[in-house]
């Protein structure tokens, strides 16, 4: 969870590219209207699943099961999830996982 432009997606690709050669990596990826996201964690190594929200900040669990049902999972050893990049929905919805990794962004002085 974080703001837009926070570094999300970011964390992401390093964290697939650090682990990729060791697990099998999915990523279920938010966003308002885009796949950029989702195509980044491609282009790092992971298979990815795109959830467009049609400009909602929230996805529900059932979105996150849709997700789940286009993988096979059991082929994967991690799974991470990229909501949309918003601090104030996100903290109001399940979306089932287990850890929640909050990063925050700050300006430099």
């Amino acid at each position: 969870m974080a703001s837009p432009g926070a570094g999300k997606t970011s964390l992401i690709e390093w964290t697939i590219k650090s682990l990729i050669n060791d697990y099998q990596i999915a990523v279920i990826d938010g966003d308002l209207a885009s796949c950029i996201d989702a195509d980044r964690a491609s282009a790092a190594g992971a298979t990815s699943v795109q959830i467009n929200t049609g400009g909602q900040c929230i996805w529900t669990l059932s979105w996150s099961i849709m997700a789940l049902n286009s993988l096979h999972i059991s082929d994967f050893d991690l799974l991470l999830v990229e909501n949309v990049g918003n601090l104030i929905c996100p903290i109001s919805f399940q979306l089932g996982t287990h850890k929640n990794i909050l990063i925050a962004s700050c300006t430099r002085r």
